[in-house]
């Protein structure tokens, strides 16, 4: 995650609201961490972290310490300064060159499926690193999300993004026999704004949801063009898949 994508992300989640679907994350990891007291915790794309230090915050509050490692490509100095209660290792690397030969009680993948590679070898490789009675947490775009709606339709035309039933059926698979894996959903809005801000809440989402394809200049055109038709308000949805290899 580079210092451009770090920003449009940032102003994504202003438009986000302060609404967000961490404290399911966090109720999640603190049910598969009882009755430990601490655990530790693998973020996959972690960027400058402030996401994750909400998830973990949450998880704390219910009585049980994390030790977070933070993978990502590109890890900006923000992330370092943030005021965590155990000071994470953070590790600049993508997953395909991680090769920690260590696992992790909770691997958390939060929209970073989108830019692994191979849908089902980066799944394998996430779960290869979930410890024994662990658990992996992938959260994709769901039908109807307009990030989603706007890779898919506009940005990728025939590739699209992971779908939910692609993600469910494959990690089912892979944790077959024994394991098991739950769906959670998140719905939110977005909150496209006006005038100024909306060109940049807009810009935004063209930028993080095209992260992963080339784009062309007629294909941000008629993206914008459609979040255009949407008025000021569109919908996010998230699935949220939980497995216990």
């Amino acid at each position: 995650m580079d210092s451009g994508y770090t920003e449009k992300l940032e102003e994504l989640r202003w438009a986000f609201g302060p609404i967000s679907e961490a404290p399911l994350l966090a109720d999640i990891i603190a049910r598969y961490a009882a009755p430990r007291t601490s655990i530790t915790m693998l973020d996959v794309g972690i960027g400058n972290g402030i996401w994750a230090q909400k998830v973990v915050a949450g998880v704390q509050a219910r009585g049980v310490r994390v030790a977070v490692t933070g993978l990502d490509p590109y890890i900006p100095e923000s992330a370092q300064e943030l005021d965590w209660e155990i000071r994470p290792t953070f590790i600049a690397a993508p997953l395909a060159n991680y090769l920690n030969a260590g696992t992790f009680d909770v691997v958390n993948a939060t929209h970073s499926l989108y830019y692994l590679g191979d849908e089902g070898e980066a799944l394998r490789r996430l779960l290869s690193l979930v410890s024994p009675g662990g658990i992996l947490i992938a959260t994709i775009w769901a039908d109807g999300c307009t990030l989603k709606a706007v890779h898919d339709g506009y940005l990728a035309v025939g590739r699209p993004s992971p779908s939910q039933q692609n993600v469910g059926a494959t990690l089912r698979a892979l944790v077959a026999p024994r394991g098991s894996v739950e769906e959670h959903y998140f719905e939110g809005t977005v909150a496209l704004g006006e005038g100024d801000r909306a060109h940049r809440t807009k810009q935004a989402i063209i930028d993080i949801a095209g992260r992963d394809v080339p784009v062309s200049d007629a294909a941000r055109s008629s993206a914008l063009d459609f979040l255009d038709s949407l008025g000021t308000v569109a919908v996010r949805r998230n699935a949220i898949f939980v497995a216990a290899p």
